[in-house]
């Protein structure tokens, strides 16, 4: 695993809502996740939003999404994905 200049772990999370998602429980969500990053002594780089209906049985997120995630993790040095 790769550190920051900081000697920190760098996280991307990506989260899935559906129609169903209340905008209060997205924050919610986000906000534990990142407090867990903070705990861990990570450094949360990113967020990446994928609104889907029903999961993509092979990635979860959508493929496209896919392609999107490992552009991003390869320019922004990530090191682990949420």
């Amino acid at each position: 695993m790769g550190l920051s200049k900081n000697g920190k772990p760098r996280f991307l999370i990506v989260q899935v809502i559906s129609k169903r998602s209340k905008p209060e429980d997205i924050e919610t969500e986000l906000y534990e996740t990142e407090e867990l990053i903070n705990t861990f002594g990570g450094e949360l780089v990113d967020t990446m939003i994928q609104r889907l209906d029903h999961p993509n049985p092979n990635y979860y997120i959508g493929e496209g999404k896919v392609e999107e995630l490992l552009e991003l993790c390869d320019r922004q040095e990530i090191d682990v994905v949420i």
